[in-house]
């Protein structure tokens, strides 16, 4: 097979148009943004020889992506004279594919001559430092940049640069399922689940628009399913997911259950510690209490114990001898249990990403709920249907300390919100 016989769109024919610099494509899932692309750069690429620069911001990415994409396309259509290598991607005409990322990277970049093309996957994510080095960076006669992207919430920074007002350099489309001709029927049934199952998200995920819940619930879809009775296990490991705000501390105590392949997939909670005006040691005895309670009054030593929550925990204070995290093993450890585990992140997901991770547990595209909480846990379902956007913001509407004077209530807003949310990202992690 030839790159005659492949097929483009016709909402991407403007990719072979010489009058825009910047090509920019948003839109939702199964529009074929990226294969699209993908497809036009090896026709272009066998045709003329043409050095072409594709781009995310992380770097590891750009192999399980970019990368992955052009080759699959280059095996799909057995095109012949191209050579994949680990890092490149070359035809025999000497037309090349660079691979780079921009995050801690940008400063590479600017070396690189004589860039003909540049895509940039994922644009929503580069920063503006990025933008600000990598667009003067591609200056070869004729250089065109290639934008492609999904809105986020707020405004990013290729947005506002370019789409927000374009010029006559740039061009701007909306692409969506609609303008895919091969728009599989396996994502056809997502689309309708979706539609049916988590409405509130549709518009962002499948028209490609802003989310619109901000100045809403930052929960969705939550409901009375997902409160029923849990169990304390003592067979099964207990996660203990704290945040340490010394007022209120809030710990979320629960377990996870697993499907046949060993894949996390239920998240159950049945119990909460939350405090006031309290340190992490003074909670370590609160647990170890709880726990005694649960066993019949007597401590299990031998139940696994793992602590999961905020990476912030792990770093050591001026006023303590010991990280939080180092606190809890060790205070454990003196209280005599033998088998615990620590699951924490190097570093916190954007908020974000813990709310995203959070509502898909909540109710998945397939209609499936998979967080459970008891009505124990008071404070962890007063969030679940109490925590709100700041009104035209993606940002959560937390309490000022005149409005906690006025409502003492508003203090335990976030906070086990936080802890719970720490453990479901982790274990469900928002990729990309």
């Amino acid at each position: 097979m030839t790159t005659k016989e492949i097929i483009i769109p016709e909402a991407f024919e403007v990719l072979f148009d010489s009058k825009y610099r910047y090509k920019c494509f948003y839109g939702g899932r199964g529009g074929a943004k990226s294969e699209s692309i993908g497809r036009a750069l090896l026709i272009k690429t066998s045709t003329q020889k043409l050095r072409v620069l594709c781009t995310r911001e992380i770097q590891n990415s750009i192999r399980d992506s970019v990368f992955r994409l052009l080759s699959d396309l280059i095996e799909k259509y057995d095109l012949p004279n191209y050579k994949i290598t680990k890092d490149t991607i070359a035809h025999s005409n000497g037309s090349e594919f660079i691979f780079k990322g921009l995050y801690n990277n940008i400063q590479s970049i600017k070396s690189l001559q004589d860039i003909d093309i540049c895509w940039v996957e994922e644009a929503q994510t580069i920063s503006k430092e990025s933008i600000d080095i990598l667009l003067p960076t591609i200056r070869a006669d004729n250089s065109e940049v290639w934008f492609s992207f999904n809105r986020t919430d707020d405004p990013d920074p290729i947005w506002k640069e370019l789409c927000e007002n374009p010029d006559e350099r740039t061009f701007v489309r909306k692409i969506n399922f609609y303008d895919n001709p091969f728009f599989p029927q396996v994502l056809e049934n997502e689309r309708l689940r979706c539609l049916k199952n988590k409405p509130d998200d549709y518009q962002h995920i499948w028209e490609g628009e802003p989310a619109k819940s901000h100045s809403g619930s930052v929960v969705k879809n939550f409901s009375s399913e997902n409160v029923r009775k849990i169990n304390y296990l003592s067979y099964l490991p207990l996660h203990i997911s704290c945040d340490f705000n010394v007022d209120p501390m809030s710990w979320v105590l629960g377990h996870i259950a697993y499907d046949k392949k060993e894949k996390p997939y239920k998240a159950c909670f049945f119990d909460e510690i939350v405090v006031e005006n309290t340190s992490t040691s003074k909670t370590i005895d609160d647990f170890h209490e709880k726990l005694c309670f649960y066993n019949d009054g007597k401590p299990n030593f031998n139940q696994q114990i793992i602590i999961n929550g905020d990476a912030s925990g792990a770093y050591r204070h001026s006023s303590s001898e010991f990280t939080n995290y180092t606190l809890l093993q060790k205070r454990l450890s003196e209280l005599g249990y033998r088998n615990i585990d620590l699951a924490v992140r190097n570093f916190n997901p954007p908020i974000k990403n813990r709310v995203e991770a959070w509502n898909n547990l909540v109710v998945g595209m397939d209609g499936n709920r998979r967080i459970f909480i008891d009505p124990r846990c008071k404070y962890l379902l007063m969030n679940c249907k109490k925590l709100k956007y700041k009104i035209g913001s993606s940002k959560i509407d937390l309490p000022t300390t005149s409005q906690i004077k006025n409502n003492p209530d508003l203090k335990f807003l976030s906070h086990i919100f936080d802890a719970a949310s720490y453990l479901v990202e982790y274990y469900w992690p928002i990729i990309g």
